[in-house]
């Protein structure tokens, strides 16, 4: 009897450890970066980033949100201004990514990433690994740990930090307050509350180490393997 006991239990654990292997992707998976427009919630002023991986041969179509937070955190408006929210990763449908943000009027652009099939497999196992219960949270910082440096840093992951990224577009010495800036032009209560609350922090010039360090330089960054 113990012996049938412990066999079914083994089967079971064996069952469940398989279940959380991510599956192959197949030749004709894409992976995908969903660049979104700012929204007219204080949360979605700077716009939104997240990876899309589709796979129509294994069913797959899931959106890796790294922008997620609970409205009722404590104190959640000055929490979200000085960067100090409690963000998780979480996993839904690309239906449902792109109804929800056409239901709040925001625009999306999809840019498919040049991926061998390795790197496809590499960026979709990590992103897997980042969903668990254990490793999905982590403290938001606006400017330095938010849900566009999680995908830099994953994506670099992907390549074993061999990757470069292009910020020939920005001005040298552009401070992190200047580039918030056209994002406030019509929020000037918004922009005050940001300036109180971050202070000096955003007056830290852009260097080798901050590039692509908040959302705003990211979204005019270009990966590029070395």
């Amino acid at each position: 009897m113990l012996r049938s006991i412990l066999f079914v239990l083994a089967f079971l654990l064996a069952g469940k450890c398989l279940s959380q292997v991510p599956p192959t992707l197949s030749d004709s998976a894409r992976v995908s970066l969903m660049t979104v427009a700012p929204g007219e919630f204080l949360y979605s002023t700077f716009g939104h980033s997240a990876i899309r991986v589709f796979d129509p041969a294994n069913r797959i179509d899931r959106c890796y949100n790294y922008g997620t937070f609970d409205f009722d955190q404590p104190n959640f408006i000055l929490k979200f201004c000085r960067g100090k929210l409690l963000y998780f990763l979480d996993i839904e449908s690309g239906r449902n990514f792109e109804y929800g943000n056409l239901r709040d009027r925001r625009t999306m652009q999809e840019q498919a990433l040049n991926l061998d099939r390795v790197q496809r497999q590499r960026l979709f196992e990590l992103l897997e690994e980042n969903a668990k219960e254990e490793n999905r949270y982590y403290k938001y910082d606006f400017f330095y740990d938010n849900c566009a440096t999680r995908i830099r840093d994953i994506v670099k992951e992907t390549f074993y930090y061999d990757l470069s990224f292009d910020s020939s577009g920005l001005k040298p010495g552009v401070t992190m307050r200047q580039l918030l800036r056209p994002y406030l032009l019509d929020k000037p209560w918004t922009q005050f509350g940001i300036d109180l609350v971050l202070g000096h922090a955003a007056d830290k010039k852009r260097d080798r180490r901050t590039i692509c360090s908040c959302p705003i330089i990211c979204t005019t960054c270009s990966p590029k393997p070395k």
